[in-house]
């Protein structure tokens, strides 16, 4: 399968530190999911065609999820695939938002991608608890972290909805980062020779179907 053996060559390439009965499990179970198009212990433990019972491989698959070594060897995984994923480019669009992870809501999941012929490809991501969403220390610590994993020559355009707050905003310009971010209507901006405040909501009713550029404003006030 193709997208295994690039996988395969360019894992084992640049992710010497990551034991090879690990990786080579791994990408078993890439290829199973691929195979099988279901994430879940069960679906890829039936989608392992290699002879063996199926009750074995589904609990090979719980043993390569659960397995510590594995957990701890996603940073080294996720630097060599976002050196995949981007390639050469300088100044890569970089998604990033909160999203749900359980029906309950009880846990969030904060990505990052880049979106790829329509879709978005995952770079980067980690899970929470709900009382850490949003929480300004947390996305603090995750924008480092997809820093370290990012390659050398990166200088990405952060885009993100609303609901990101100024912290947010001024770490993404310590990185040395752009950014472009979605405005709440319930916000408010004045122009910066103008004293008058106007929330966002009221500006959105002037927009047409063609960009325009207010010039530069203060947005601050709630």
């Amino acid at each position: 399968m193709r997208a295994t053996q690039i996988l395969d060559t360019h894992l084992r390439k640049h992710c010497q530190g990551v034991h090879q009965k690990r990786m080579t499990a791994l990408l078993t179970i890439t290829t199973a999911l691929i195979t099988g198009k279901k994430l879940t212990v069960t679906g890829l433990g039936r989608a392992i065609c290699n002879g063996t019972q199926t009750k074995h491989n589904i609990k090979r698959a719980d043993r390569l999820i659960g397995n510590v070594a594995m957990n701890q060897d996603r940073g080294e995984i996720y630097k060599a695939m976002a050196k995949l994923s981007i390639g050469q480019q300088h100044r890569p669009v970089i998604l990033i938002d909160w999203s749900d992870v359980s029906a309950d809501r009880e846990f969030h999941m904060l990505r990052a991608s880049i979106p790829v012929d329509g879709r978005s490809m995952t770079l980067y991501e980690e899970s929470h608890h709900q009382r850490h969403d949003g929480n300004p220390h947390v996305q603090k610590r995750f924008l480092q972290q997809l820093k370290s994993i990012l390659p050398r020559h990166c200088h990405p355009i952060i885009v993100t909805d609303a609901g990101f707050r100024t912290p947010w905003f001024r770490t993404v310009e310590e990185m040395g980062w752009d950014f472009v971010g979605r405005v709440g209507g319930h916000m408010m901006l004045s122009s910066k020779d103008e004293h008058d405040w106007v929330r966002v909501e009221k500006v959105f009713e002037t927009a047409t179907s063609r960009g325009r550029y207010l010039g530069q404003v203060d947005l601050v006030r709630q």
